[in-house]
C-alpha cells in the first residue's frame, strides 16, 4: 500500500513540477476600428473594419461620386468571401467569390438591364471549364471550353428560336 501512495505522489510532483515549467499562452488583444475614408468635400470612398491594422469582414467601395462600386469580404486582410461589382447605373455587373485572395468558383457577368452576359468558372484567376456567353435578350450564343481554349458550340443568333429568359427549352 506505501509503494501504491509513493508512485502517486510521485507522479503528481512530476505533474506540477512539468506543469509549472510550461510557458503561459500569449492573450491577443484584438484591436478594431471602423474606417470610413472620405476626401476634402465629404465624399466617401471606401468603408469597413480593420482588425490589428487588416481588413476584416464587409468593406464597401464607392467612386468619385460617392455610388457603391465594390462590396467586398475580408478575412485577416485577403479577400475572402463573396464579390460584387456593381455599374455606374447601380446594376450589378459581376458577381463571384473569393477564396484566399483568388478568384474562384463560379462568377456572372451582368448586362445593364440585368440579364446575364457571361458566366465562367474560375480557379485561382484561371478560367477553367465551359464558359457561358449571352446575346443582348440573355440568349445562349456560344460556349467556350478554357480548359482546351477553344469554342465547343457555338449558336448563331438568327438560329435561335425566340423565346423569353424565363420560358422552358
Amino acid at each position: 500500500m506505501l509503494k501504491i501512495i509513493s508512485n502517486t505522489t510521485i507522479l503528481i510532483l512530476l505533474y506540477l513540477l512539468f506543469s509549472c515549467t510550461t510557458k503561459p499562452k500569449k492573450q491577443t488583444i484584438e484591436i478594431a476600428q471602423r474606417i470610413e475614408f472620405k476626401d476634402k468635400f465629404g465624399n466617401r470612398h471606401y468603408q469597413g473594419l480593420l482588425v490589428n491594422g487588416k481588413k476584416e469582414g464587409l468593406w464597401i467601395e464607392y467612386d468619385n461620386s460617392c455610388r457603391v462600386k465594390f462590396i467586398k469580404n475580408y478575412q485577416n486582410g485577403i479577400e475572402n468571401g463573396v464579390y460584387i461589382q456593381l455599374k455606374i447605373n447601380g446594376s450589378i455587373g459581376w458577381v463571384g467569390n473569393y477564396k484566399n485572395g483568388f478568384r474562384d468558383g463560379h462568377w456572372i457577368g451582368f448586362q445593364e438591364n440585368n440579364i446575364i452576359r457571361s458566366e465562367v468558372h474560375v480557379n485561382k484567376e484561371k478560367f477553367i471549364g465551359i464558359g457561358k456567353h449571352y446575346d443582348d435578350n440573355g440568349f445562349l450564343f456560344e460556349e467556350f471550353d478554357y480548359d482546351k481554349d477553344s469554342i465547343t458550340k457555338n449558336y448563331p443568333i438568327t438560329r435561335l428560336q425566340k423565346r423569353t429568359p424565363w420560358q422552358e427549352k
